[in-house]
């Protein structure tokens, strides 16, 4: 081994779904494989297999075979054919393969994987890992503290019947899954799941989905997450958290706590016991809630009666019920909630900021002052507004008079109704069903291939419409938005936004602001700037009105030869196409277009917005004065002086450009451009070739499926590149790369960088700073490490470094560096002094003797610290922590964690404001700090602090 490459330590990190049947040596993760030292190759028909007691790896072959391997650590591989593989009584290894397995643990801590196929697994009697794979299975952790993860398609869990508190993660599919005995941690995951807690202390998520949530018999914690949900707590003093999404939400028996404040309209049963509730004022709240705490203080209940009445509400926060007859309510000084129901009803707002809701009738509603929402319901109603903004719905198909009076109003009408004084008017939402709704901070709002609505709300959002003709939305905040494909609909709001309507004839209105707006796809497009300073890149024939800058068309056409000549325009806007030869190009005044053609051409813009293409060559191209678009994309090296203004180039990597505002690289397979702002962006691709600039602040980019071209810029930027061979330059700042799938160029830049590939040969570009670069995933690749004291993990021994001579191993006597990815990961160490750091994902991570250095990272872990004095961190997510034996120190980090020192005098922080379960184990001198509400046994020396 070369000087320069001997001080880069080769890792093997192995996930779950990358195990290899090929070579024994490098199946299963460092150290289990050589206990499994007697290797058995069975034949390809039908095998009958007992084991001898020995540590056995034993291949199953082609059709039904029955693997059983008794005593000893054995590897059993059932690979194709529906296969039956028990362990036996000691740790085994079993991975049922191909087609419908049944796999059975057995005795000892086992590692149960099902395969593709319809499997039915079992752990058995220790604490075991089960992952069950694709396809319809069945799992069963059985006794023990388990992790049992369905992976895709439509799964049964079951934790087991004993007291052990399992871990269990639907995973894809629709799921059907039991926590069974003990206090269990059940995440549905995606798609619409059925999850019980059974008995125990149960933590339960939804996930995505429309999921149904039952807590059982003890306090459990139920969130039912994204989705319509039905969540019952049943007995025990459970919390229910309902999540985004009308939701159903029941409390059983017990002293329960619910949380439903999500802006959608949710159904809430109490139950029986002291319970206590947190609402919209448009949630149905049933009466056996004891305590109601409104998101707007609608707290005092106050309610009518059949006959017409007036009724008066209190300085504070009232919620008023007029019932039946034509009512006359009046609101107090506080935010009130005021409802119609029945009747022909006056609703009178006060100056709080009040929700009125006229029910079935003909009503009146009148707002007053404050920011309040409205809606008439059935009826012909009559609604205004009132002072400051308000939020007017009258979508009822029946004519409604709208008047939203002073302020900055925003109404959801009929065509049918009469509107008046409102800023933001949204006609019509049937011709654009599926809606999503932004919140006041900066989201990412995705539509799909169908027709969206979408409204960013406040803050800097991205919305892309993706396909068919959608309605699009930014409102308040500077915000990115891209149509797509299909006719589409989009209003930027009141502050400056970057709009790309994308292919179809689309109707822009950029609102107010500073805007730009990209419109070149060759068909017709109607646009409206508005106020502000606008730059507009239109095509001939479309539509565009109000706009202060704009790449017109070009007349005066003038055409060269295939010679080298001189063609020089006129004062006006003129069209020059120089074909080929090496020509001189000159545009003087007024708006011009300039295409060099082939050969090594010399054009100038000269003054005004030109647009100038340099064609095949090596090009020098000037824009000049105004705001110029050049395109220099062509293979060759060209040179480029955008000059003054606001320019857009389109450019090689290996061109020379200078004095550019917005420049585009390679954009020829890069072609959907996104840019960010000054602050924090969430910016997100597409299934096309993206180019993302994420500008300043630290970003969140996400590169999504194909090509991509993705920019960090400055900050501190989180970039994904996803499926397809990206371009990833993060910029300065210290940056997290993860190349996803596909051969990917990752360059950090400058700053202290994390660097992680992908599954295909990738090439590591580290720059500057003390980075760290995971390219273990057994390709070889090139790894270029720049300046600075960088750490690499690499699993192939035939990878290429450039100036890595000063690479160390971090972790202080933990030398060996171990680095997981973003899914959920089988972590093995070695009998040296190792580094784990497990990264994102539900992951499993053992280190073993001498001293090791464990970190969780995001996710719900299961970090085991083996012999010697570890040091173990949880990260985020609720993790399960075992030092095992020596002087260990474990923190648990966030999240509500199950802390087990083992034998050793153990140190352990379990201070983080949650909710953890600490066992300090068999020391005589362990050591806890603790949250008051933290459960601990057996530690000696106990300091509980105040969360916070």
């Amino acid at each position: 081994m070369s000087p320069s490459r001997s001080l880069i330590r080769l890792a093997t990190v192995i996930a779950v779904a990358s195990l290899a049947l090929a070579a024994p040596a490098a199946a299963l993760p460092p150290d289990p494989p050589n206990l499994c030292n007697v290797t058995h190759i069975l034949t390809d028909g039908h095998d009958d297999f007992e084991g001898t007691g020995l540590n056995e790896a034993v291949y199953g072959r082609g059709s039904d075979d029955n693997l059983r391997g008794n005593g000893g650590y054995d590897c059993l591989y059932g690979e194709s054919s529906g296969d039956s593989l028990q362990g036996g009584a000691d740790d085994d290894y079993l991975d049922g393969g191909d087609a419908g397995d049944y796999v059975i643990g057995d005795g000892g801590e086992d590692r149960v994987l099902g395969g593709p196929g319809v499997d039915s697994i079992y752990g058995g009697s220790g604490d075991d890992y089960l992952d069950a794979g694709s396809d319809t299975d069945y799992a069963n952790g059985m006794e023990g503290d388990d992790d049992v993860y369905g992976g895709t398609g439509n799964d049964k869990l079951f934790g087991g019947g004993d007291n052990g508190a399992d871990l269990l993660d639907g995973g894809d599919g629709t799921d059907d899954v039991h926590g069974e005995g003990g206090p269990d941690t059940i995440d549905g995951g995606a798609d619409d799941d059925t999850l019980y807690g059974d008995p125990g202390d149960d933590e339960i998520d939804g996930g995505s989905g429309n999921d149904r949530l039952w807590g059982g018999s003890d306090d459990d914690d139920l969130d039912g997450g994204a989705g319509l949900d039905t969540i019952e707590g049943e007995d025990g003093n459970d919390t229910l958290t309902g999540g985004s999404g009308a939701d159903t939400l029941l409390g059983g028996d017990g002293n329960d706590t619910i949380e439903a404040v999500d802006g959608e309209v949710d159904t809430i049963d109490c139950g029986s016991g002291t319970d206590t509730v947190r609402a919209d004022a448009t949630d149905s709240i049933s009466s056996n809630c004891e305590v109601i705490l409104g998101a707007t203080p609608c707290s005092n209940p106050i309610i009518g009666t059949a006959a017409g009445e007036t009724i008066n509400g209190t300085p504070g926060g009232d919620q008023i019920e007029a019932r039946d007859g034509p009512d006359t309510v009046n609101a107090g000084a506080g935010g009130d909630c005021l409802f119609g129901e029945e009747g022909a009803d006056i609703l009178n707002g006060d100056a709080g900021a009040d929700a009125l809701d006229g029910g079935i009738g003909p009503d009146t509603l009148n707002g007053g002052d404050g920011n309040d929402l409205l809606d008439g319901k059935a009826g012909n109603d009559t609604v205004n507004g009132g002072n400051d903004s308000d939020i007017v719905a009258s979508r009822d198909g029946e004519i409604d008079t709208v008047d939203c009076g002073p302020g900055s109003d925003y109404a959801l009408a009929d065509t049918i109704d009469a509107v008046s004084n409102c800023e933001v008017v949204d006609i019509d939402r049937a011709t654009c069903s599926h809606q999503l709704f932004g919140t006041s901070s900066s989201d990412s709002l995705i539509g799909t291939e169908g027709q969206d609505e979408a409204f960013g709300r406040g803050g800097n959002d991205v919305i892309s419409g993706l396909g068919d003709d959608d309605c699009l939305n930014g409102e308040s905040g500077s915000d990115l938005i891209s149509g797509g494909s299909g006719d589409d609909d989009i209003d930027g709001g009141s502050e400056g936004d970057g709009i790309d309507p994308g292919p179809g004839a689309d109707t822009v209105d950029a609102g107010g602001g500073d805007d730009a707006i990209s419109a070149l796809d060759g068909e017709v497009d109607t646009i409206d700037c508005g106020p502000g300073t606008d730059a507009i890149d239109a095509d001939p024939d479309d539509v565009v009105t109000n706009c202060e800058v704009t790449l017109a068309a070009c007349s005066n056409l003038k055409t060269g030869t295939s010679a080298p000549e001189t063609l020089i325009g006129t004062v006006g806007g003129d069209e020059i196409e120089g074909l080929g030869g090496g020509d001189v190009i000159s545009g003087l005044g007024a708006d011009d277009c300039l295409d060099g053609g082939d050969g090594d051409d010399s054009i100038s813009g000269g003054g005004a917005n030109d647009r100038i293409t340099g064609g095949p060559g090596r090009d020098n191209l000037a824009g000049g004065d105004g705001d110029d678009a050049i395109a220099a994309i062509d293979g060759e090296v060209d040179t480029i002086d955008c000059g003054p203004g606001d320019d857009t180039l389109d450019a090689d990597p290996n061109d020379n450009f200078n004095d550019c505002e917005r420049i585009t690289l390679n954009r020829s397979y890069c072609s959907h451009l996104r840019f960010g702002t000054s602050g924090p962006d969430d910016l997100n691709g597409s299934d096309a070739d993206d180019e993302l600039f994420g500008r300043a602040g630290d970003d969140r980019i996400n590169g999504l499926g194909a090509a991509d071209c993705l920019h960090g810029e400055d900050g501190a930027d989180t970039i994904d590149g996803g499926p397809g061979d990206d371009t990833i330059d993060s910029g300065a700042g210290n940056d997290g790369i993860n190349g996803g799938g596909g051969a990917d160029v990752l360059d950090a830049g400058d700053g202290d960088d994390s660097l992680v590939g992908g599954g295909e040969v990738d090439t590591f570009l580290a720059g500057s700073g003390d980075d760290r670069i995971d390219a273990a995933d057994g390709n070889a690749e090139t790894i270029d490490c720049g300046p600075g004291d960088d750490t690499v993990t690499a699993a192939d021994p035939s990878d290429t470094y450039v100036g890595c001579e000063r690479s160390t191993l971090t972790g202080g006597s933990c030398a060996r560096v171990y680095i997981g990815g973003a899914g959920n990961e089988l972590l093995y160490g070695s009998n040296e002094s190792d580094t784990i750091l497990a990264g994102a994902g539900n992951d499993h991570a053992e280190s073993f003797d001498a001293n090791d250095c464990l970190d969780g990272g995001d996710g719900r872990d299961k970090l085991i610290g083996g012999r010697g004095r570890d040091d173990i961190k949880g990260g985020s997510g609720n993790d399960k922590l075992a030092g095992d034996a020596g002087n260990d120190t474990i923190d648990g980090g966030d999240g509500k964690d199950q802390i087990d020192g083992g034998p050793g005098n153990d140190t352990i922080n379990a201070s983080d404001g949650f909710r953890d379960k600490v066992a300090c184990g068999k020391g005589k001198h362990d050591k806890a700090v603790l949250d008051r509400r933290d459960k601990q046994k057996g530690c000696e020396s106990v300091r509980r602090v105040a969360p916070g």
